[in-house]
């Protein structure tokens, strides 16, 4: 039987730690599916009555049906843990972008005030917190 996970808690999201628990599942899911074809496989060894191995034949086929559909998902999975790696990079690249925007105009601002502009905006950056503003 597949690993058990823990169910990441959507409160603090983390892509990676869903992707890895929802492979997990639906890996559990495939082993389920390919046990209980198995033990259809073991039971109908041609000793069925012709009406249960007709029922037999159609449970193994619905399961292999899911089994076919849960490996198209696994592949859809995985390419969508692939957008979202992408969207993720993307974000700290614009992240890192803006911050690199607001430091050139930063210095732009700074360049064109007078000592005592320039103070007061130390002043003002300060009361609004002067851990978050360079000052």
């Amino acid at each position: 039987m597949a690993e058990q996970h823990a169910r990441p808690e959507l409160k603090n999201y983390d892509a990676q730690a869903t992707t890895v628990y929802v492979r997990a599942e639906l890996d559990a899911w495939l082993e389920t599916l390919a046990d209980s074809i198995h033990s259809l496989d073991a039971l109908d060894n041609g000793t069925l009555p012709p009406e249960q191995a007709v029922f037999a034949q159609h449970a193994k086929d619905t399961l292999a049906a899911l089994e076919d559909g849960s490996k198209v998902i696994d592949k859809l999975l995985y390419e969508l843990g692939s957008y979202i790696a992408r969207l993720e990079w993307q974000r700290e690249s614009s992240r890192q972008a803006f911050e690199a925007g607001w430091e050139a105009s930063y210095k732009d601002i700074i360049a064109e005030l007078s000592d005592r502009q320039y103070q007061q905006l130390r002043e003002a950056l300060k009361l609004l917190g002067g851990d978050r503003w360079r000052v």
